[in-house]
């Protein structure tokens, strides 16, 4: 009985190790395609500003 209940303890231990490794991945990913996003967002606002400040020497 104690055998069975020392697998079963191991086995659910596996599970939540391997749900938690998944869980790990996704928001790996997820802060990867973030950081992607951010820089982006960040390229697209410098060249903005750097066309209105060439808009401005222009006038």
């Amino acid at each position: 009985m104690a055998s069975q209940r020392r697998r079963n303890k191991q086995k659910l231990k596996k599970e939540a190790q391997l749900k938690l490794e998944e869980k790990k991945a996704t928001l790996s990913k997820e802060l990867d395609d973030l950081e992607l996003w951010l820089q982006s967002f960040i390229d697209e606002n410098t060249q903005a500003e750097e066309a209105q400040a060439e808009e401005v020497r222009e006038e």
